[in-house]
Order: structure tokens, then C-alpha cells, then sequence
């Protein structure tokens, strides 16, 4: 992602800097995250992906306080992320791309019953 503004999102939260951020957070997320699940293809659909991105945004807004500077830049950044990525979906997406996402991890899982189910035998 090229989107300068949303910079603040590409790394994992640095835990010396902020040591109470897993006090908040119980689930991380960051953009380099995204990226090495989408390189090891751990993403079967486009709302797992979603998900994720919008998971940055949730533990943006949970862990920075509304009532100072630097926490409403990062509220509003996790907005315009948010914002952002379902833009980019809306206007990039096959429609039935999310659908036929569905349909292949559905039949998948079912291979995968049979072949348990096969193995048992």
C-alpha cells in the first residue's frame, strides 16, 4: 500500500515504546502482518482480509484516546484506512469475487471432511 498517510499502520506496534498496548490490544495487527498472510496465502476470502484491515483500525481507535492530538491523528488515520479499503473494494472488486471467494473455501472444507472421513476407513 502507497498510501503515506496510513504509514503509522505498516509495522507492529512497538512494545518498549508503548508497554501497556497489550494491556488494551488482544489482537495485533499491522500492515506487514497483512502482507505475509497474503504472501503465504492464509487468506481464503475477502472479508478474512477485511477482517484484518479493519482489526488495525478497531485496535487503533480502542488504544488512542480521543481527548489528545496525537491519538485523534491516529483515529482518524484508522478511519481513513477503513474508509479506504472498502472504497478500493467497492470500486475494484468484481462483484462476484467475495462470493465466489465463499464458495471455494466452503467446497474446500467439504474436500477436506471427505478426505478425514475417507482416512478414517
Amino acid at each position: 500500500m502507497k498510501e503515506r498517510k496510513f504509514y503509522c499502520f505498516c509495522k507492529p506496534v512497538n512494545l518498549e515504546e508503548v508497554s501497556d498496548y497489550l494491556e488494551v490490544v488482544t489482537k495485533p495487527m499491522d500492515l506487514e502482518k497483512i502482507r505475509e498472510k497474503i504472501d503465504c496465502m492464509e487468506y481464503d476470502t475477502v472479508k478474512e482480509f477485511t477482517h484484518d484491515v479493519e482489526l488495525i483500525a478497531e485496535n487503533a481507535i480502542e488504544y488512542n484516546p480521543a481527548d489528545d492530538h496525537t491519538g485523534r491523528q491516529i483515529r482518524h488515520r484508522a478511519a481513513e484506512l477503513k474508509d479506504f479499503l472498502h472504497s478500493l473494494l467497492d470500486n475494484e472488486l468484481d462483484e462476484d469475487f467475495a462470493k465466489l471467494c465463499e464458495e471455494i473455501k466452503s467446497a474446500r472444507a467439504t474436500r477436506k471432511n471427505r478426505d478425514v472421513e475417507v482416512n478414517k476407513t
